[in-house]
Parts: C-alpha cells; sequence; structure tokens
C-alpha cells in the first residue's frame, strides 16, 4: 500500500484547496468541510467553490451541460493523475449517504484533464473539448441525484483537474458520501 499521491492512479491537493482538501495522516486524500472537526460543516444559503469552476472569477450560477471552457484544469481543488505506462479510463463516482426529497442543495464535481484539443489552444475535457461533471443533490430538472459519476481516458502522465462547487439551500442539508475513484484494465 502507498499513500494517494503517490499510488498508480495519484490523488493529490493543490494550493487551491486550502484545508478543505488535504493528505490525513494515513496518506489518503480527503474532502472535509468540517476543517478537520473544528467546524460542523457549511452555512445554509451559501456557495462554496474549491478550485476554479469558471476561468479566472468565483461561480455565480454554474450550468451543469455546457461547462467552462478553460478550467477546472489551470486552477483545480486536486488533481488525478494516471503514473502508469499505460493509458488507463479512470472513472470517478460519487454517492451520498442520503439525499432529502424537498432538498435544494446541490454538489458538483467538474473534472476535465489535460488534452489540448480545441483548434483555439484551450483546456478541453477529452475530445470533445467540455468538462465532465460529476452532481449530486437537486439538479437544474428538481430532480433528485444521490449517486453520479464520469469516466476520463488519461494517457501515461496524464492529470485531470477536479473543481468542486457547493450551493447550499435554507435547510441543513447533508450531502456527505464518498467520492470513489478506480480505474478499468488496460484502455484499448
Amino acid at each position: 500500500m502507498t499513500s494517494d499521491d503517490s499510488a498508480l492512479i495519484a490523488l493529490s491537493d493543490t494550493e487551491e484547496s486550502g484545508e478543505i482538501i488535504r493528505q490525513n495522516g494515513q496518506g489518503e486524500l480527503v474532502i472535509d468541510f468540517t476543517a478537520n472537526g473544528s467546524a460542523d460543516g457549511v452555512n445554509p444559503n451559501s456557495r462554496y467553490q474549491i478550485g476554479e469552476v469558471e476561468a479566472n472569477e468565483a461561480a455565480t450560477d454554474p450550468v451543469y451541460n455546457d461547462l467552462f471552457s478553460q478550467t477546472p484544469y489551470d486552477k483545480p481543488a486536486f488533481n488525478v493523475k494516471n503514473q502508469s505506462s499505460e493509458e488507463r479510463e479512470v472513472k470517478l463516482e460519487y454517492t451520498t449517504d442520503s439525499v432529502d426529497e424537498d432538498t435544494n442543495t446541490k454538489l458538483m464535481f467538474l473534472v476535465q484533464d489535460e488534452d489540448m484539443d480545441n483548434d483555439d489552444g484551450e483546456y478541453g475535457g477529452g475530445s470533445n473539448g467540455q468538462t465532465n461533471v460529476i452532481k449530486v443533490g437537486k439538479d437544474r430538472y428538481d430532480s433528485i441525484i444521490q449517486t453520479d459519476s464520469t469516466t476520463v481516458t488519461l494517457s501515461a502522465g496524464e492529470r485531470a483537474g477536479v473543481s468542486i462547487y457547493l450551493e447550499t439551500g435554507d435547510k441543513a442539508d447533508n450531502l456527505s458520501g464518498t467520492l470513489t475513484v478506480s480505474i478499468n484494465e488496460e484502455t484499448p
């Protein structure tokens, strides 16, 4: 066993993440809005952004589709890096412990690889030039999402940046859960 930042698929925090995302004493990457137990979580009716989700500014109302031409790769909250010698499909999946029917909280993980696929030189999230999004909570159609995932293909040595956007409602919602990062066998 090794720490998350030294593994085959490495997970490492960045300067953008502050105290919320960090390597814990066991070498695991943790996302913790309680500041390691010194707080109770996030405020109601507020927005939290870790890493960039819109180029060079704080997000005010990110849209689930149509996302963000140059981020989060430029300034992510954390990185996922393929440290193997082969191309790998990396799946990121977030599952909440529970979601209330009347929630109005949303949580998004924006995943973008470093491929330069656009003719204009802007970073894009793979061959379609868009960022992949994992979203839980209430979506823009008022549907409740408890589990969501995305897959990104990373060449040997390539990394994907992940940024986080959390918008809370007026009640005490809890979107605690597990972010699982896994790989498929070698990509054909």
